[in-house]
């Protein structure tokens, strides 16, 4: 007598494909990254609390590059651009090689530039700076990007109850 093995329920029924939406990020006072996600009729968000600038560029990059697969490519284009069109940036965001990032400046490659998910992105920036970071990043995947503070804007109205109508007893002098 052996033991059976049952086979595990396959259902027939076609979920929904999670997909990426927007990208939001905080700095300052309480670093955060928020990933929203619409999955069906569903949407959810799951927000992280980065240690470091290094973190977070680490975390949302490999995020989005999984979801999305071919956007750091797509970001690469568009920085190279950006970069090539105006004077006033002395540094790329994100490349293709290490030396790119600082094409002025070699020295500066050896501390301030990692690789992630075959990229090289700047890591010498604030909190404040790695918004512009996640602005071409996003545009690459072709997602929404947006400060944390839009979340608060996003919250639900709440619901009203109909007005009741009140009824008044005639005034007796």
């Amino acid at each position: 007598m052996g033991i059976t093995r049952k086979e595990p329920f396959v259902s027939n029924v076609k979920q929904p494909v999670r997909e990426l939406k927007t990208l939001f990020c905080a700095g300052k006072a309480k670093p955060r990254l928020a990933f929203h996600y619409v999955q069906g009729e569903w949407s959810y968000y799951e927000v992280m609390q980065p240690a470091t600038v290094r973190q977070a560029l680490h975390v949302a990059l490999e995020r989005i590059e999984s979801e999305l697969p071919g956007a750091l490519a797509k970001a690469v284009a568009i920085d190279d651009a950006n970069w090539s069109a105006g004077k006033t940036r002395k540094r790329r965001y994100i490349a293709t090689r290490a030396d790119e990032i600082y094409p002025n400046s070699p020295h500066l490659t050896a501390g301030h530039v990692e690789s992630v998910c075959g990229y090289y992105v700047l890591t010498n920036t604030s909190w404040a700076g790695i918004c512009a970071i996640f602005e071409v990043i996003c545009a690459g995947a072709g997602i929404a990007y947006a400060p944390v503070d839009a979340l608060a804007a996003r919250r639900l109205p709440k619901a009203t109850a109909p007005a009741r109508k009140r009824t008044v007893a005639p005034r007796t002098k």
